[in-house]
């Protein structure tokens, strides 16, 4: 790979990648904390303990992770194929990102850019919502330790009897 095109060719694909994650992240944010409100709006008055406040933070960590890898979805299979183009000798040539994008579309249609989208959606929707229910568990974890040690009484220092 470095003979083919040089230290350049370890970062094929690096521009997709950093243009992805941007609205990746920021579109899953968004979304989990609109689910989560909307779920507490219409929870409120009833009860719920941690399993609850768990299985909400998971379903809704799925659908935020499922939904934003879906919508970055082209520019991950732009990532992909860039990525293949310098390690394997394909029969695409791009020059760029857009290029990439451009090309596929005109020569294999707009669908081709959600090609192999089911698995990479499945994977994402199962590790986002694990990670923001671990997210969650850890952080009612570390609010209940905390605030059980700042309810139990400090022990005050003894005066110390002053010598005569």
């Amino acid at each position: 790979m470095y003979n083919q095109r040089g230290i350049m060719g370890f970062y094929a694909g690096i521009g997709p990648a950093v243009w992805q994650i941007i609205p990746y992240m920021g579109l899953n944010f968004m979304l989990y904390e609109t689910i989560l409100q909307l779920e507490q709006q219409q929870q409120q008055g009833r009860k719920g303990g941690t399993a609850v406040v768990l299985l909400q933070s998971g379903y809704a960590g799925a659908i935020s992770g499922g939904v934003s890898k879906f919508v970055v979805y082209p520019l991950d299979t732009a990532k992909k194929r860039l990525q293949a183009q310098s390690f394997y000798s394909t029969e695409y040539h791009y020059k760029n990102t857009l290029d990439c994008i451009r090309t596929m579309i005109r020569q294999e249609g707009l669908m081709s850019l959600y090609r192999g989208w089911i698995p990479s959606v499945l994977k994402t929707t199962i590790s986002t919502s694990l990670s923001f229910s671990i997210y969650t568990m850890t952080q009612n974890f570390l609010a209940t330790t905390l605030l059980d040690q700042q309810l139990q009484p400090q022990p005050q220092p003894q005066p110390q009897p002053q010598p005569q």
